[in-house]
């Protein structure tokens, strides 16, 4: 649990500071004749939308992104336990570095590889917020509301 807590809260401050530039990001990669980049981008999405417009993608960032963090931290940490514990059967102050960057490495594949599983479909969530494509919120909360319930 303390896992989970300890890596939500992070993530929460960090995607406030986080979502002016995926906003901007994500508007220059989705429509082409937006911006050519974060320098000109700031100032367009100002002038047309207000600060609102800069986290307006607030809460599907945070659909993405604390699913992710949650996870791989949490499973970052129970699988070098795990590791130590059953397969190099030794503590980590026992073991010397290449084998304790084996483990860290190791756990850090296989935990952001789940991660990266379970975010990426919110990922396409952000994207489509700031697209063209998609009309209204409205659209963009229907296509929430079928993540979730899958």
């Amino acid at each position: 649990m303390v896992y989970f807590v300890s890596s939500e809260s992070a993530q929460v401050f960090a995607d406030i500071a986080l979502c002016p530039f995926e906003s901007v990001k994500v508007r220059v990669k989705t429509q082409p004749k937006f911006a050519k980049g974060l320098i000109d981008g700031f100032p367009r999405v100002y002038a047309s939308e207000g600060l609102f417009g800069f986290y307006r993608g607030l809460l599907p960032l945070w659909g993405r992104n604390l699913p992710f963090s949650m996870l791989m931290f949490s499973t970052l940490e129970h699988l070098v336990d795990f590791l130590y514990e059953n397969v190099i059967q030794k503590r980590k102050k026992d073991c010397l570095c290449a084998p304790q960057l084996g483990v860290t490495c190791f756990a850090g594949y296989i935990s952001g590889a789940i991660g990266t599983i379970v975010s990426n479909p919110a990922d396409n969530i952000v994207s489509s917020l700031y697209n063209n494509n998609a009309k209204n919120v409205f659209e963009v909360s229907q296509m929430c509301l079928c993540y979730c319930y899958y």
